[in-house]
């Protein structure tokens, strides 16, 4: 990650654009929580060392965190998540992970997709309403999906707000219109951008400069699920683009050990463990 040359410049601003963020010595770790509320609804932030660091002040009770841990829970009800340490998933990005979670058995369970569907409603909501009132010939927030995954849902949520929607496909189409977003995107539209998984942002990204490309401005990034790793908010944060997450890794590690799967959850967290120290001496090596 590239540092600024004033981290704590960039501190206050990354903490109300993502709701709560840890910052030390130029990384930024998203705490994936509702941008849209103000860093006084949400306990606080404490800014203390020399290196500028935001620390949140607020429990692990926290309704957030609650709604976090209940979604993990569904997830594992669904059998949306698999634990195969001895024949590790590959990733997009070439990780190799002993964990995989496949939200789109959520398609096919109507209940917990519903729970989905509510939260991420609930956020966009808050978005929208916090847009300045709109003036004559501006255009509405848009809700966009990135392919394919995250089509559904933000079928779902425009629908639920009566929002314009669009997707962004992987790949520009090699027939037709030759397009790679679908549906009207005019210049200057506010985006709100819906995404299944985040692990390292690459596939993100590549959405976000599709959609800027168009001439919007990509508000901010919500996801259903996240690995954790930094690389992902901090390549987003770089962009001033803000990134939350519905449940993260540490909600299905927590909901694991509460039904009794202690073990995987260890072998899940170490391997979470290396992968991030792996990632920081890559960083310090100057490596991408």
């Amino acid at each position: 990650m590239r540092v600024p040359r004033n981290p704590a410049a960039g501190i206050v601003s990354a903490a109300r654009r993502s709701g709560e963020c840890r910052v030390k010595r130029g990384e930024v770790r998203a705490w994936f929580s509702d941008p849209a509320r103000t860093l006084q609804d949400q306990g606080s932030v404490r800014i203390t060392g020399r290196d500028a660091s935001v620390e949140p002040v607020r429990s692990d009770a926290s309704p957030l965190r609650e709604e976090a841990l209940a979604l993990a829970g569904l997830l594992l009800e669904v059998g949306a998540v698999h634990v195969r340490p001895e024949e590790p998933f590959r990733f997009r990005s070439g990780l190799l992970s002993p964990v995989y979670v496949d939200h789109r058995v959520l398609l096919s369970r109507p209940p917990a997709r519903k729970a989905f569907i509510d939260a991420l409603t609930d956020r966009v909501r808050r978005v929208r309403d916090a847009l300045p009132a709109a003036a004559p010939g501006s255009h509405p927030l848009t809700v966009a999906g990135v392919a394919t995954g995250a089509i559904p849902y933000a079928a779902w949520v425009s629908d639920r707000l009566g929002l314009p929607m669009v997707y962004v496909r992987a790949e520009r189409k090699e027939h037709g219109r030759g397009r790679r977003v679908e549906g009207e995107l005019a210049a200057g539209t506010p985006v709100v951008l819906l995404e299944d998984l985040l692990t390292t942002g690459g596939t993100t990204l590549e959405a976000v400069d599709a959609l800027e490309a168009e001439g919007a401005h990509v508000l901010h990034v919500y996801v259903l699920f996240t690995y954790g790793f930094s690389q992902g908010p901090d390549r987003l944060a770089e962009r001033g683009i803000a990134c939350s997450a519905l449940t993260d890794f540490s909600a299905l590690l927590q909901a694991l050990k509460q039904r009794g799967r202690v073990e995987e959850a260890e072998i899940l967290r170490r391997w979470w463990e290396d992968v991030s120290r792996s990632r920081e001496r890559d960083t310090e090596s100057g490596q991408p």
